[in-house]
C-alpha cells in the first residue's frame, strides 16, 4: 500500500505524508468492515473448516492486511 499511496501522492500533489495517508486508508477500511452486517463466504468454505477442525487438523490464515483491518472482520 505504501507504493500505491506514494504514487497517488505524487500524481495528485497530495500534501499529507505517506504514513498519514496509509493510516487514514487503514482506518477507513477497518471502519467499513466493522459496519458490515453480512459477508459472503464462498460455498463450502465453512463446512471445510469445520471438517478440518473436527479432524484435528491445525489451520492458519495469512494476510498482508494491517491487524486493525483483520480484527474488524468477524470470524465465521
Amino acid at each position: 500500500m505504501d507504493k500505491f499511496w506514494t504514487s497517488l501522492k505524487k500524481r495528485y500533489s497530495l500534501e499529507q505524508p505517506v504514513e498519514e495517508l496509509l493510516a487514514y486508508d487503514t482506518a477507513m477500511r477497518a471502519k467499513a468492515f466493522r459496519e458490515q452486517d453480512h459477508f459472503d463466504v464462498p460455498t463450502g468454505v465453512v463446512s471445510l473448516i469445520k471438517s478440518l477442525k473436527r479432524a484435528g487438523i491445525s489451520l492458519a490464515l495469512a494476510s498482508s492486511s494491517h491487524t486493525l483491518v483483520i480484527d474488524a472482520i468477524p470470524l465465521v
